[in-house]
């Protein structure tokens, strides 16, 4: 019936090639023409825009262009309406603008796209149109211009504005005044790794989360917290007195200890 879906878990096969994964289950045995197959993936890969040969091994791709591969494959097998069940939740900021990219050239050919996530911003960027589900029931169908995202936040909790409107801001968060001085503070502070000029603050006792998707900054900044990426602008407080952490070491004789990921 023309519908494909696109899972969130890359459903082929690594150790195959970009054209095999493509022609899974569509090859004729020792009769298949391997060339012709490679010609015509590398014509599908082309027109898309994805950055892959058709020759080399889907393994040695990043999982975002896999991602792209398991479309393509799928528009290959004259697909009307493409399901993409949360394509996002494992790619960072490129790789999300590339797949975007791609979306967006299928809806001009025609290709009609149900894109499943839970991230809002993403939705806002790339749908024409938003169904709202809460507790397996459908809320409502709206066109994008017509739900803004105040809105959206309310009939995803169920709840009125009314309610909504004691929920604590962002702002009324960062209010809160403490007694005592932090035992860190970061002002502006930035790295030679590309993450942007952040503030952070930690008092005794508190637990700070970093959190965000691949990509996102969050270890780079915790990196230079810690002075084991190069910093190249801010300041920095320890106990309410200014401190120089150019290296670990400087950290540590601070009184601060990192334990990296994968250790």
């Amino acid at each position: 019936m023309g519908i494909s879906t696109v899972y969130q878990e890359i459903t082929l096969c690594p150790n195959l090639t970009v054209a095999e994964n493509m022609y899974i289950g569509r090859t004729h045995g020792p009769l298949t023409n391997w060339r012709k197959i490679n010609r015509d993936a590398g014509k599908i890969l082309s027109e898309l825009g994805i950055p892959a040969k058709a020759t080399q091994q889907l393994g040695s791709c990043s999982i975002a262009v896999q991602q792209m591969v398991a479309i393509a494959r799928a528009v290959d097998m004259d697909c009307k309406v493409l399901i993409l069940d949360e394509p996002t939740s494992s790619l960072d900021e490129q790789e999300v603008s590339k797949l975007f990219k791609l979306m967006r050239s299928l809806r001009e050919k025609g290709v009609g796209i149900i894109f499943v996530t839970h991230f809002l911003e993403q939705v806002y960027e790339v749908c024409d149109r938003i169904t709202v589900l809460r507790d397996g029931k459908l809320v409502g169908e709206y066109i994008i211009e017509d739900l803004p995202r105040v809105k959206l936040v309310s009939k995803m909790l169920g709840k009125d504005f009314d309610d909504m409107a004691e929920i604590k801001s962002e702002e009324d968060i960062e209010k809160i005044e403490y007694n005592s001085t932090p035992v860190y503070e970061a002002k502006s502070l930035s790295g030679t790794t590309g993450i942007q000029p952040f503030n952070f603050v930690i008092h005794k006792g508190e637990v700070n989360g970093f959190t965000g998707l691949l990509g996102s900054g969050r270890s780079e900044c915790v990196r230079a917290i810690f002075g084991a990426d190069k910093v190249n602008g801010g300041k920095v407080f320890v106990n309410g007195r200014k401190v120089r952490i150019r290296k670990p070491l400087h950290a540590m004789k601070n009184g601060i200890s990192y334990l990296p990921e994968g250790s």
